[in-house]
């Protein structure tokens, strides 16, 4: 990589015209970044135009007619298609209609939308594109589990996810099946509440006296009231009934 960066560095010429590069004016040195390679002013801007051109699947015959034949001959000798041109000397090639088109067809034969580099090119695109898509929506709530099945299919991190989030302690929890065994007997419960709350079959005593709407589930400490769910009671900063600080809030279970 270094040996080939200072060869472009230390290249006197251009690769298109072969005229030695300038420090100014249309003559000095540019690199090419479709190609790599070193060109003079004048060159880059028709190597660039031809590179957009090419490099686009979907070209057309009159998009390569448009470019010219010095230019078409110039792509085929970079990308080392051989294009029957090599007993004609430089100075007595026919750049007509005719060779242009000839050059242009080759082009088609061989880059164009049904030629095998073009399939292939196809094939690479779309497995980088599905590569590219985004992982799975990683469950970041208890209502999103619908089945046992599926709890017992979430990752580690979401397991983890879901238990601090909603106040549960897991430490010392070392193998899967501990957290597991946790996050079930957390969510079995949350369904059993929602499914209570759904019903109207919960006692007002039982009902969280901040939002109504979900049933009492954890402890505020240090002062150990259970007025609030954990939604809630990570939302407040001191209790609602003795107004002491909240240090932090402790899920808790029915037995």
């Amino acid at each position: 990589g270094n040996a080939a960066a200072l060869n472009q560095q230390q290249q006197r010429h251009c690769t298109d015209c072969q005229r030695a590069f300038a420090r100014f004016g249309p003559r000095r040195r540019r690199l090419c970044c479709l190609c790599s390679c070193n060109f003079c002013a004048s060159c880059l801007a028709i190597v660039a135009r031809a590179g957009r051109i090419l490099s686009n699947p979907n070209f057309t015959f009159a998009d390569l007619v448009s470019l010219g034949a010095a230019n078409l001959r110039w792509f085929l000798q970079f990308v080392q298609v051989d294009y029957g041109d090599d007993d004609i000397q430089g100075d007595r090639r026919q750049d007509g209609d005719a060779e242009t088109s000839r050059l242009a067809n080759i082009i088609i034969e061989h880059f164009g939308p049904n030629s095998d580099a073009a399939t292939q090119a196809v094939q690479i695109q779309q497995s980088q594109a599905k590569q590219r898509q985004p992982p799975n929506e990683l469950v970041t709530s208890l209502s999103q589990i619908d089945s046992q099945s599926q709890l017992d299919g979430l990752s580690i991190k979401e397991v983890k996810h879901l238990l601090a989030k909603n106040r549960v302690d897991y430490r010392g929890c070392i193998e899967r099946s501990e957290l597991l065994d946790r996050l079930r007997r957390l969510w079995l419960e949350h369904s059993a509440s929602r499914l209570a709350v759904e019903h109207d079959s919960v006692p007002n005593d039982d009902l969280c006296k901040i939002c109504m709407d979900a049933t009492v589930d954890c402890v505020l400490l240090e002062c150990g009231h259970m007025v609030a769910c954990v939604a809630c009671g990570k939302r407040c900063a001191e209790c609602p009934v003795c107004r002491q600080n909240v240090v932090r809030v402790v899920r808790t279970f029915k037995s």
